[in-house]
C-alpha cells in the first residue's frame, strides 16, 4: 500500500533486532519510509473494575455531557 502511495522505502518488522536494522540502514536516507511493525499483543494484568456495566455508562454519560 505504501509503494501505491510513492513511498519506495518499506520495510516489515517483526522484531527488536530488525527494526535496529531497518533504522541503521534507512537514518540517513532521504525520503519517507514506511515500516510495518508486527507485535504481539499482550494484556497487563490488571484488577477488575470495581463498578456495574451501567455504573460505567452512566459515569461515562455524565463526563460527555459535562464535556
Amino acid at each position: 500500500m505504501a509503494r501505491g502511495h510513492g513511498i519506495l522505502s518499506t520495510a516489515k518488522i517483526h522484531t527488536k533486532d530488525k527494526l535496529l536494522e531497518v533504522y541503521k540502514k534507512y537514518r540517513h536516507r532521504p525520503g519517507p519510509l514506511f515500516m510495518d511493525i508486527i507485535i504481539k499483543p499482550k494484556n497487563e494484568p490488571v484488577a477488575d473494575i470495581p463498578l456495574s456495566l451501567l455504573e460505567i455508562r452512566e459515569r461515562f454519560m455524565r463526563a460527555v455531557q459535562s464535556a
